[in-house]
């Protein structure tokens, strides 16, 4: 989620199509198909900024379009400071500083804007821009992930009451719906009388309500978020806390800036949203607020469940049930299986006629790229199998396409299947040698069977290819050190942090250059300084912070500054106790101050847990 405001100046234009119905019946008319690309848990789509396609993050948590600062500097667009006192705000109300930058022309399918402004400098977002409110509000928005598609919609003579869920007509299938109550995501008593007159519409908050154990609470639609996830005031107000009976942790999720948010996942009685109804529900919940009173952001897992449109005409949402796993709880695939929904009322109403070719279902003509799109929904939520079958099928049609080639790869190594996996990525890098993704991606394979010349050639290759402040230069940085190229590790580590001061990920690039320099055994003081650093912007609770911990001992074990070096390991252990890494480092520093006994007992200890890690320690001169 990510929340932010400033005033666009944009010339529109767009290729709307009217539907030859009566002219009395609802009409809908698409206008736009944006193609998505799931990127993990991230829906993106192709934009076309000056003359150059990226891919954006489509975030409809965010109110304008954004890009970082080095997508920005790659464009060489001049930017100037935002309106004074505005900044972007995320999760765990962390805020960054934003610039504005005008765009002299934005392209995406069905829609060209003209002299339009963005806002730059949320280095955080990482490779992608976000694609906001102020494209999605354009018109109503159907999210489609399920089957790869965004699309934007006109509406004719449909009334307030009238469901527009169109795909729906004249079958079985449940709608449900809920109300949407536009709300400004921001405080505009200090914004000013005169700024507020020009806040348009669409740049209010989409806020509906849902109920969770029967407390109403307010909810986002947010396809930036990730995952979904409750507050933890919103839990407890519904009877859930972190103690609570089968509570277990959730891991770590990130919004704007640098603020690390600790979630948990909790059983619930019942969540329900419109007509829909899960009972016995595991939801993931954030130990964070979120901006504007919000209880529930509702994230890309659950778009992919359903079929989703978003009637900004009528301030309503529509939606039907996919099938599946509404909620993505995938780091703890242990914790039991997701539920799935029922309905306890369906739409009395019918809804109306489809436009021509509004939605893609009803279009006959195989195309590959629809294929491809669906293969990667399907493996955003994990059904590899499924995935792979229309990843081949996209193949069969586009052989040459080396997206494909990769998209495929990708699948076939989470599978298992590492062979196959080598062969696509060998052929969408002849196809497109200088790829920075599936460099990487072939990269990391060649670690994992051994090849590190290999590895080191793609790397090389990367490095080549990509932008100086490109976000893939940490991931760079961290193969090279597994490939044993400290040098290049650190040289990547160095452009990466420059360009990211604002980066969620600053701590792990603060931890990766302070470890890099502690295997060397160089800069020592200032491996110390980014340790340091990199722990007073972590919770203790965060699993990076042990690491961080273990890392800074061994920088003081080089230091010769025994004593705290204990301290730091000990530190680590308390909190992860069976750190193979931090016992062992401890055990030398006990016996370089001739604490036999416990010295010995921690090594002891570590070389039974991973009887090679007295042999990785030698390996940098590091020795008992």
């Amino acid at each position: 989620m990510r929340l932010g405001l400033l005033f666009m100046a944009a010339g529109l234009s767009m290729g709307a199509t009217v539907t030859s119905a009566a002219p009395a019946k609802c009409q809908i008319a698409k206008f736009s198909e944006l193609p998505v690309s799931m990127i993990g848990s991230q829906p993106r789509t192709t934009v076309n900024l000056n003359g150059v396609d990226l891919q954006l993050v489509i975030d409809s948590g965010n109110v304008y379009t954004a890009i970082p600062q080095s997508i920005a500097d790659q464009l060489k667009l001049k930017y100037s400071p935002s309106y004074t006192g505005w900044y972007t705000v995320g999760i765990g109300n962390s805020r960054v500083d934003t610039q504005i930058a005008q765009i002299k022309t934005m392209s995406l399918p069905g829609i060209h804007l003209t002299d339009t402004d963005v806002t730059v400098g949320m280095s955080e977002i990482g490779a992608a821009g976000l694609l906001g409110q102020d494209i999605l509000h354009l018109g109503d928005v159907e999210y489609d992930l399920a089957q790869g598609a965004v699309r934007l919609f006109r509406t004719h003579d449909c009334s307030p009451q009238q469901p527009l869920a169109y795909w729906a007509n004249g079958s079985s299938t449940a709608v449900s719906d809920f109300e949407l109550h536009p709300e400004a995501p921001f405080n505009l008593s200090k914004i000013g009388s005169h700024f507020q007159q020009k806040i348009p519409d669409w740049a209010y908050s989409d806020v509906g309500v849902a109920e969770l154990n029967g407390q109403r609470m307010r909810i986002l639609i947010d396809t930036g978020a990730g995952v979904s996830f409750v507050t933890a005031a919103a839990a407890e107000r519904a009877g859930v806390r972190r103690d609570s009976p089968g509570v277990t942790d959730g891991g770590y999720t990130h919004g704007v800036g640098r603020a690390g948010i600790a979630t948990f996942i909790a059983r619930f009685d019942s969540f329900k949203i419109g007509q829909e109804e899960i009972h016995n529900a595991r939801l993931r919940v954030a130990v964070a607020d979120l901006p504007g009173s919000i209880d529930m952001l509702v994230g890309p897992d659950f778009l992919l469940s359903h079929r989703v449109y978003v009637a900004n005409s009528q301030h309503r949402v529509y939606f039907t049930y996919n099938g599946g796993p509404v909620f993505d709880l995938s780091t703890h695939p242990d914790s039991g299986a997701a539920a799935t929904a029922t309905f306890a009322a369906t739409s009395a109403a019918t809804p109306p006629a489809a436009a021509a070719a509004a939605g893609r279902d009803s279009d006959t003509t195989e195309d590959a790229g629809d294929h491809a799109r669906l293969g990667e929904a399907l493996a955003a939520r994990n059904q590899l199998d499924q995935a792979l079958t229309e990843l081949n099928r996209a193949c069969e049609l586009a052989p040459d396409n080396a997206e494909y080639l990769y998209q495929r790869g990708v699948v076939l190594r989470a599978q298992g299947q590492a062979d196959k996996s080598l062969a696509d990525f060998n052929k969408s890098i002849e196809l497109v040698p200088n790829d920075v993704r599936v460099r990487l991606a072939r990269a990391e394979l060649r670690l994992e069977t051994h090849d590190k010349m290999g590895a080191i050639e793609d790397l090389n290759a990367a490095d080549a290819a990509a932008a100086p402040q490109a976000n893939e230069r940490l991931q760079m940085a961290v193969y090279y050190e597994h490939a044993d190229r400290l040098d290049a590790a650190l040289g990547q580590t160095n452009r990466w942090i420059d360009s990211h001061r604002e980066d969620a990920t600053l701590p792990r690039a603060l931890e990766m250059r302070c470890w890099i320099q502690a295997l060397q055994g160089t800069d020592l003081p200032s491996a110390l300084h980014d340790c340091n650093q990199a722990m007073g912007l972590l919770d203790k609770a965060n699993p990076l912070y042990a690491k961080v911990a273990s890392v800074r001992g061994l920088v003081l074990l080089r230091m010769a500054n025994y004593d705290q070096s204990i301290a730091s390991y000990s530190l680590s252990l308390k909190l992860q106790p069976k750190d193979v890494m931090s016992l062992y480092g401890r055990g030398i520093d006990e016996l370089r101050l001739h604490k036999d006994d416990v010295g010995n007992a921690d090594i002891a200890q570590a070389t039974t847990l991973s009887p090679g890690v007295d042999k990785e320690f030698a390996r940098h001169d590091i020795r008992p």
